[in-house]
């Protein structure tokens, strides 16, 4: 479980709702997944890529157009 207080990094949700938030702490990448009241912890950029694509691959799908949609989906695997 990450440090309370540490900073919402991303997030992705649906109507509305929030399924997955991330968060950085120290060495660690640790992903809430809401439904199930989970932490999962990661060590790198390419294992969150890893756990995305086998576990909720539409979330490194561009955002819908809403801007809400717009804010949850931002743009963490877009580098320069």
């Amino acid at each position: 479980m990450s440090t309370p207080g540490a900073p919402l990094v991303w997030c992705f949700g649906s109507g509305g709702e929030i399924e997955l938030s991330l968060t950085v702490d120290r060495r660690s990448i640790c992903v809430y997944i809401v439904e199930r009241d989970q932490d999962v912890t990661l060590r790198s950029a390419s294992e969150l890529v890893a756990w995305l694509n086998a576990n909720k691959a539409g979330s490194l799908q561009d955002p819908t157009s809403g801007m809400v949609d717009k804010l949850k989906g931002g743009k963490l695997f877009k580098w320069g």
